[in-house]
């Protein structure tokens, strides 16, 4: 497979590096990752964001963007085992960092 820039994309992960690499030409994934930045510098009361998409590739590109920016994070989404959902939810309330 390869992008109208003519890029080959083997699999999910070069496209999700692929996006990645190329966020600056995604406005809202510079609103959003500016977002974060703002949110994390200036919560110093151990405030927690969620956020929604309604794709699982956009959740890929934005789990990538906290992890290279070293923001802890949980996930939940369509291919989370229904029984470790709650458990997950638990630790996001809990979570004190």
């Amino acid at each position: 497979m390869s992008t109208e820039e003519g890029q080959q994309v083997q699999g999910k992960d070069d496209l999700i590096d692929m996006i990645y690499q190329d966020r600056d030409k995604s406005g809202k994934l510079k609103i959003l990752e500016s977002m974060l930045d703002d949110w994390f510098s200036v919560a110093k009361d151990r405030s927690k964001v969620l956020i929604f998409s309604q794709t699982k590739i956009l959740l890929d590109v934005i789990s990538k963007v906290m992890r290279v920016k070293g923001m802890k994070f949980k996930r939940i989404d369509g291919e989370t085992n229904v029984s470790k959902r709650m458990n997950i939810i638990d630790d996001f309330s809990t979570d004190e960092d």
